[in-house]
C-alpha cells in the first residue's frame, strides 16, 4: 500500500500541530513566563491576571480534550488500511 503526496503532508502538518499544541498550550500550564519569553503567549502587563486565567483554561482543555483526540486522529490515519 502506497500513500499518496498529499496524506504524508497531512499527516505531518497535524504532528507539527500538536508539537505547537504542545509547546504554547501544555508549556503555559506548567510555566507561564516561559512561554511569554519563548512568544508564544502574551505577557501579564498585555492581558491582566483574569486573562492569563482564561488563557490557562483554554490551555488546560487543550490539553486534556483536544491534545489526544489529535493524537488518536493522527494514529488512526497511519493505522488505516486501504483494501
Amino acid at each position: 500500500m502506497r500513500r499518496s503526496f498529499g496524506f504524508w503532508f497531512l499527516v505531518i502538518v497535524g504532528v507539527f500541530l500538536n508539537v505547537m499544541f504542545l509547546a504554547g498550550q501544555t508549556l503555559s500550564l506548567i510555566d507561564h513566563d516561559l512561554t511569554v519569553s519563548l512568544g508564544l503567549q502574551e505577557s501579564v502587563a498585555e492581558i491582566s491576571n483574569t486573562g492569563v486565567a482564561f488563557a490557562k483554561g483554554f490551555a488546560f482543555g487543550d490539553t486534556v480534550c483536544y491534545i489526544p483526540l489529535f493524537v488518536i486522529g493522527i494514529v488512526g490515519l497511519l493505522g488505516r488500511t486501504d483494501e
